[in-house]
């Protein structure tokens, strides 16, 4: 061995250890690329090779494209279950995984995935654009929103490699197409009916069966002037599941002509071959639409591809075993399983190889030894970087801190530690069930899981206590980090101190609270004094007038004139009675308040005819709407409705509201008083052709004490508590009181009341106003405030 060469083994024997102990530089940075999110729905199950073939095809072109892409694959398995039950429980089930995640696209494989998706796509993944593939001609024309689909149609050359069979098998009268028995079969036989329009001389045979044992015993009797061509084929053997591609392998076994087909993944499995479909090549079609999706094309600019990349590919192996010369075949074709050739290697070419690989060697050593360097500059880079961002870290005012996917904390800036009053040695790789100062005070890692799974932040307010116990609030925000082959790398946990806002806040709503009280206080004291005003001038206005009336009677009997004016007697006689009713009226009403406020007020419920009963009540108020030339109308949707009511309560709401209704309505006007049966309750209507009530007036209406401005009344009297009265007696019915009113055209009154009856109770049904004198004096008393003869 010459000295040079002894001086190559000793330098080699020193570098290689160094170059196989050489470790490549690893930078540590956060990795900013935005997380691509896609789902993959595959028709088949995961034993398909088809469309694993594709999804393989797909995810080659993603991985390559992105740094950081998740893909999600679905497998369907629509090749044993295919009815819509089925897809509904399929929908079901993604719509509960998928709720809260969004995905940038959506590739399906397959009719039945591409079926779903268009029927589906809506509701699941709302806009997100559909990249399809593997999908048949005629199920693209269906599709509903080309604005979010577009993709690739599987176009398999059939016809052909049928030309090539019968280029290379002149003799043939027959070509038996095998397939199954399952959903995709009817397509599949169209398709034959169809080619049968090209091949006029030649016979069209269909091997239809659903079992591999069924199939073996059809095919075992072809003859020399037949052969095969297989579709895709899903068959069962002893009620147990097998895919084509074991199908194929038993059928090509045992048939004894030739078999082609137009999928490539048969061949290799006993078939010769012919114009063949890849589909990990159509899967990359696919991925590079989908690419061009994430990276900000619209699929409505994509354009879909109605052409499947396929080429010529047969075995050499059959070939040679049915004696196909190799010279016939279509130009381009490709033959795999050529025998290898061996070749015999002189010394002369190991030595020269030797060389290269020296000189080669030495290459990598000097590219090594500059990586070096460069590695050291990183190094330092990094370094200052870190050092940055420690400085960043430390001044500022939040509290900053990392954990890694394990719970230890890695880092915390020095905002950090003041507050919670820690040193350097409690907190280092320790975790929050390790530091009680953490568990106490800090976060705790409730949200970590979440963070990880969704791969993306989270914020919250969190109420801490920092190292002496003062609660303080704080904005939080945690941000998972990942390397760039999306392990977990850590958890970056940011607290702002937001303390001093939400106390802000609180003082200003207690203060806006105040002045809501404030502002009730003052209103509720404008409403009691001029309530206060009300009642004297209630009180006093009658007395006033019946003391006059006796004062002048006291002066007619004095000098024996009551016999002369005895018309002017009877009259003032009727002025006091009137005031003396206005006097009960208004004791009456402020007793049955005070009693509904103490809790002492009662209802008498019976069952009664509550058609009859608001019918008679108001009847018997004509005489006072006639009286003032208005017109008094009733009228029902049912005859009869027995209810759980109080006959005397509806009646003082009745007569209120009515009393009302004729106080403010001109001459000529109408009152319309209707009752409907809406089942559940009954709805009793007062209307009238009035004055109205002002918009800005009406919430004011039911409230105690209140009243409309007296500029917007006519002939007007009141305490303000009738209507308050009313709605309280109403809603003791457990029933609703509303209005509706348009100023100076009239307003209704609407109550609602349950339909409830008193289990085992007396039906009343009977009119108990025509004659009874107590129902006519209610009548008179809550009419006394009405002047009749004022028209």
């Amino acid at each position: 061995m010459g000295e040079s060469n002894k001086k190559i083994i000793i330098f080699l024997i020193i570098i290689l250890p160094l170059f196989s102990q050489f470790n490549i530089i690893n930078v540590f940075a956060t990795d900013m690329v935005l997380e691509k999110k896609v789902l993959i729905l595959n028709s088949y199950d995961h034993g398909f090779k088809w469309s694993n073939d594709v999804s393989l095809g797909v995810k080659s072109v993603l991985n390559k494209a992105f740094k950081r892409v998740n893909i999600i694959e679905e497998y369907m398995d629509t090749n044993r279950y295919n009815n819509e039950l089925y897809y509904e429980k399929l929908y079901e089930l993604y719509k509960y995984k998928y709720s809260n995640k969004k995905f940038d696209v959506v590739i399906v494989i397959g009719n039945n995935a591409y079926n779903f998706a268009n029927k589906y796509y809506k509701s699941l993944f709302s806009a997100t654009p559909v990249v399809f593939c593997g999908v048949e001609q005629n199920n693209f024309v269906n599709v509903k929103d080309r604005s979010v689909f577009t993709g690739v149609i599987e176009k398999v050359d059939i016809k052909d490699t049928i030309d090539t069979i019968l280029k290379l098998h002149e003799y043939v009268r027959y070509i038996n197409f095998i397939v199954d028995k399952t959903h995709n079969n009817d397509k599949n036989i169209e398709t034959i009916n169809h080619l049968k329009n090209y091949y006029s001389d030649i016979e069209f045979r269909i091997i239809e069966s659903s079992t591999i044992r069924d199939t073996l015993s059809k095919v075992k009797n072809l003859s020399k002037y037949d052969v095969a061509f297989i579709f895709p084929v899903f068959m069962e053997d002893e009620n147990e599941y097998d895919g084509m591609l074991n199908g194929i392998n038993q059928i090509s076994k045992q048939c004894p002509v030739p078999i082609y087909s137009a999928w490539a993944d048969y061949i290799n499995r006993g078939i010769i071959g012919g114009k063949l479909i890849y589909g990990f090549y159509h899967g990359t079609v696919a991925g590079q639409m989908a690419e061009k999706i994430l990276k900000g094309v619209h699929p409505s600019d994509i354009d879909v591809l109605d052409k499947s990349y396929s080429k010529y590919v047969f075995d050499y192996n059959q070939l040679h075993k049915f004696g196909i010369d190799e010279l016939r075949l279509p130009k381009g074709s490709c033959i795999i399983n050529i025998p290898s050739i061996k070749y015999s290697i002189s010394k002369k070419i190991v030595k020269n190889a030797a060389a290269i690989f020296i000189i080669f060697l030495t290459s990598i050593i000097i590219f090594l030894v500059s990586n070096i360097k460069m590695r050291k500059i990183a190094e330092n880079a990094l370094r200052a970087s870190e050092k940055r961002l420690r400085i960043l870290m430390n001044t500022s005012p939040d509290i900053i801190c990392f954990r890694d996917d394990n719970g230890r904390w890695l880092e915390v800036n020095k905002a950090l530690l003041k507050l919670f009053d820690l040193r350097e040695e409690e907190w280092q790789k320790k975790t929050s069930a390790e530091l009680d100062k953490f568990d106490k005070y800090l976060l705790p890692n409730i949200n970590d899981k979440i963070i990880w799974e969704n791969a993306r932040g989270i914020r919250y307010e969190k109420e801490i206590f920092d190292g002496t116990g003062e609660k303080l609030v704080f904005d939080i925000y945690k941000i998972p980090i990942f390397y760039e082959n999306d392990s977990k790398k850590a958890i970056v946990t940011v607290g702002h101190d937001i303390t001093y806002l939400k106390r802000n806040q609180e003082l200003k709503e207690k203060a806006e609270q105040r002045l809501r009280i404030l502002s009730e206080m003052k209103e509720y004291d404008n409403l009691r004094k001029e309530f206060f005003a009300n009642i004297s001038h209630e009180l006093r206005t009658p007395i006033n007038i019946i003391v006059s009336s006796l004062q002048y009677i006291d002066f007619l009997q004095r000098n024996d004139l009551l016999f002369t004016y005895k018309e002017k007697v009877i009259k003032y006689k009727g002025i006091m009675m009137q005031n003396c009713y206005r006097l009960l009226k208004l004791i009456n009403n402020l007793i049955d308040i005070t009693k509904i406020d103490s809790g002492y007020f009662k209802l008498n419920l019976k069952n009664h005819d509550i058609i009859s009963l608001v019918e008679s009540i108001t009847l018997s108020v004509v005489e006072y709407a006639e009286s003032k030339d208005i017109e008094l109308i009733f009228d029902t949707n049912v005859e009869e409705k027995i209810i759980a009511c109080d006959s005397e309560k509806i009646e003082r709401i009745m007569l209120n509201l009515l009393s009302n209704a004729i106080k403010f309505t001109r001459k000529n006007g109408n009152i319309l008083v209707s009752v409907s049966d809406k089942t559940d309750y009954v709805l009793i209507s007062v209307k009238d052709t009035g004055i109205g009530i002002p918009d800005d007036k009406q919430q004011y209406i039911f409230k105690r004490f209140a009243q409309v401005d007296g500029t917007h009344s006519i002939n007007k009297n009141g305490s303000g508590i009738g209507l308050s009265l009313v709605k309280a007696l109403v809603e003791m019915h457990e029933g609703n009181i509303s209005v509706k009113s348009e100023y100076k055209k009239g307003s209704e009154f609407i109550i609602e009341l349950p339909a409830k009856i008193i289990e085992g109770g007396t039906v009343k049904v009977e009119n108990v106003y025509s004659a009874n004198k107590s129902n006519n004096d209610n009548i008179t008393v809550e009419f006394s405030d009405i002047n009749i003869t004022d028209n």
